[in-house]
Order: structure tokens, then C-alpha cells, then sequence
């Protein structure tokens, strides 16, 4: 059971991440189309996106990491898990940011690309404490 667990839950997240790039590109590309209806069609695409993919994946990501966890009795074996969490936490917010972003008649450049290294950079911390555990 925990290898499948496992599985679904890194499937997921390499899912969750991949839709924050697209999105937060997107904000990008938002300022650059020169009419209304090009941009009301790709916020109505993303906003699809982050409703029926995003969020379900995200929520699948966190019930199997959680699941897992309380299994294999993480929680009290290692501060590595909590840090993991605040960075999962920190990530979540790159998502309300960039749901902003979407929403924002004319969505600021740098705030997306900020969230672009911002997503990489938690990626890269979320998936370190993950496979090295080292505290």
C-alpha cells in the first residue's frame, strides 16, 4: 500500500507543479494579446484548468501525502516532514497569487515570473526534504 501511495501521491504533485508553470506563463502571455476576447478565452480556459484539474489534484496530492505519512508514522519521526509542509503551505499561496494574476485586468509581469522561480525554488526544497530526510 505505501508504494502506491507514494506513486499517486509524487504523479500528483509532478501534476500540480506542471499546472503552476502553465499558469503563471500564462499571466504572462495574458499581457501580451492584443484583444479582450483572446484574454477573456484564456482566462476562461485557465480558470477551467485550475477548477476541474488544479485544485482536485492538489487536494489528491495532500490526502495521499498525508495518508502516507500518518502510516508510516512520519510525524514523529523527523522535523524534515514539517518543514516539507511549510513549503507545501508556501506553495499553495504560488497558486492563490497566480488565481489572482489570472483575474487582474492587466496582471503584473514580474509578479509571474516571480512565481516562477518561487514555485521552482519550493519544488526543489519540497523534493529535497522528501528524498534525503535529513533531519
Amino acid at each position: 500500500m505505501h508504494a502506491l501511495l507514494v506513486t499517486i501521491h509524487v504523479t500528483a504533485a509532478a501534476f500540480v507543479l506542471g499546472v503552476l508553470f502553465l499558469q503563471s506563463m500564462a499571466v504572462v502571455m495574458l499581457r501580451r494579446l492584443p484583444s479582450d476576447a483572446q484574454r477573456l478565452g484564456v482566462r476562461t480556459l485557465l480558470g477551467r484548468i485550475q477548477r476541474g484539474v488544479f485544485w482536485p489534484i492538489l487536494l489528491l496530492t495532500l490526502l495521499t501525502g498525508l495518508w502516507d505519512a500518518m502510516a508510516e508514522d512520519t510525524f514523529s519521526s523527523g522535523r524534515w516532514l514539517h518543514w516539507k509542509l511549510l513549503l507545501v503551505v508556501l506553495l499553495i499561496g504560488t497558486a492563490l497569487l497566480t488565481s489572482q494574476g489570472l483575474r487582474a485586468e492587466r496582471p503584473s509581469r514580474f509578479g509571474a515570473l516571480a512565481v516562477h522561480i518561487a514555485v521552482f525554488v519550493l519544488a526543489l526544497g519540497i523534493v529535497y526534504l522528501a528524498v534525503l530526510q535529513p533531519f
